[in-house]
């Protein structure tokens, strides 16, 4: 008989998380779980899970909380928001006993505690997917003790999540390391289906060397520091363009004016482009020459590092949370965060270095074929799930 598992995310918008989660929904065993998607709103993700076969549904989730940004997290706002989510979890939990699911599965920070209310009120499991390195103390010790005194497991994205659980030691225990992967062979498939050519699209000479930032627009995300890198290193090569792809996602448009005003303040104008959202990531990674990633707080784990390294891509990203763990060895240029000259320096010696940019790219994709391609991790997942349901 399939184990019904209700997986649930605060938000139907398509950010790292909730591409991770779509593949989770796509590719887990159908003949043994029956996967429901639920989120409080439709977007990308719901679309894209309905063209996939997933069954979703919709419950509402007061907007002022869906939208709350990462730093807004201040004791009041939580008590706030605890109070304004009771309605939520009431339907989550009726949801829960309607469909008689066998485990709750949850997506993001604001879903953990959601998830966790209701699969205590319904008395299911709960497995939080942890995604988010959380800066605040106080958020921080909420969560490691919720965790560990009430979630049947935790999956941590990387070693640098997990590691935020030690404040409490009798987490540790439920604490399961299960990287982010990719499908590397849709990955390629995709690439081979896209007509994407940004050169042509954006009128650049056939012989230019892109660099792309990817992913939302953010403050976190640090997209200002490719723009302060691009500054001096289109004066230094005359071939060299710069692309920020993705777009603001949760209450991020001041910051993404921002660095739209700082790219006409430097003149830089016909060398950095805004590309908006896109859908052909996989065929944009094999077509740029460098991934620049500069997160400013610590990076939970960069999905966009393993889509650069499977392409090819060489990557230079700020040394920031998981970003070391995931390009451990040689496979990319760490760079201190905040340190515009080192991004400069490391993206030179990769441009005048053509044996090192390409023994770079060759190491990365091997190594992400190796560690990060989907199947392996979806079989660790899979256990987890029908092991807490077991033991429930």
């Amino acid at each position: 008989m399939k184990k019904r598992v209700l997986f649930f995310d605060h938000t139907a918008k398509m950010s790292g998380g909730e591409r991770s989660l779509l593949l989770i929904l796509d590719k887990i065993d159908k003949t043994r779980f029956y996967p429901l998607l639920v989120t409080p709103e439709e977007g990308p993700l719901t679309r894209e899970a309905v063209s996939r076969g997933i069954d979703v549904t919709i419950i509402g989730l007061p907007t002022a909380v869906i939208e709350r940004k990462r730093s807004k997290t201040g004791i009041i706002f939580l008590l706030f928001s605890f109070i304004a989510l009771v309605p939520a979890v009431v339907k989550l939990v009726l949801l829960i006993r309607k469909c008689s699911i066998d485990l709750v599965y949850t997506n993001s920070q604001k879903a953990h505690l959601i998830g966790l209310c209701a699969g205590l009120c319904a008395g299911v499991p709960v497995i939080w997917h942890f995604r988010d390195i959380v800066t605040e103390a106080h958020l921080r010790k909420l969560m490691s003790y919720s965790g560990a005194l009430f979630a049947t497991g935790i999956i941590a994205i990387s070693r640098a999540v997990a590691a935020q659980f030690t404040i409490c030691s009798r987490v540790s225990g439920k604490v399961m390391v299960i990287h982010n992967a990719i499908d590397i062979s849709d990955f390629q498939k995709r690439k081979r289906e896209s007509h994407a050519d940004l050169r042509k699209e954006f009128h650049l000479p056939e012989k230019s060397v892109i660099i792309a930032s990817v992913g939302q627009i953010a403050e976190w995300k640090g997209q200002e520091y490719c723009i302060y890198a691009a500054r001096e290193l289109v004066r230094r090569f005359d071939n060299v363009y710069f692309f920020i792809i993705g777009k603001p996602l949760f209450k991020e448009e001041n910051y993404n004016i921002h660095i739209h005003t700082l790219v006409k303040e430097l003149k830089l104008e016909q060398r950095v482009f805004f590309t908006g959202f896109r859908r052909d990531i996989p065929a944009l990674m094999h077509e740029v020459n460098f991934l620049l990633h500069t997160p400013v707080e610590p990076e939970p784990f960069g999905r966009v590092l393993i889509e650069a390294m499977a392409a090819g891509t060489p990557v230079v990203a700020f040394d920031n949370g998981a970003t070391a763990e995931v390009l451990r060895g040689n496979m990319g240029l760490l760079v201190r965060p905040l340190d515009t000259r080192g991004i400069i320096k490391a993206i030179s010696i990769l441009l005048k270095d053509d044996d090192l940019y390409a023994n770079t790219a060759k190491r990365a994709q091997e190594y992400v074929r190796k560690y990060f391609d989907f199947p392996l991790l979806m079989e660790r997942i899979e256990k987890l799930l029908a092991k807490a349901i077991e033991f429930s």
